[in-house]
């Protein structure tokens, strides 16, 4: 319980922190699993496939084809669910 007084956030100031950030002992940005093959994915520019449906087909029943899982699909769905957002 004392640990959570000293450090819990209070309405007029935030929760203490660290002096500084510690760049030499940042996470790995990319997802590594111990033993698993590292496979490289295309880079996929905006205009080549497979390319993302219409928002509003997403609903229609029958309008969004389904396709194979291939290299490239995941790319994609890799690109859109896990990218990063910026890149230093």
């Amino acid at each position: 319980m004392r640990y959570h007084e000293r450090t819990k956030h209070h309405f007029n100031r935030f929760a203490p922190g660290p002096s500084g950030l510690d760049w030499a002992n940042q996470p790995d940005p990319f997802r590594r699993y111990a033993g698993a093959p590292l496979t490289r994915l295309p880079i996929l520019t905006a205009d080549e496939g497979p390319l993302s449906p219409r928002y509003d087909s997403l609903y229609a029943t029958g309008a969004v084809a389904s396709a194979p899982v291939s290299v490239r699909a995941l790319s994609r769905l890799l690109e859109y669910a896990l990218a990063l957002s910026a890149w230093k």
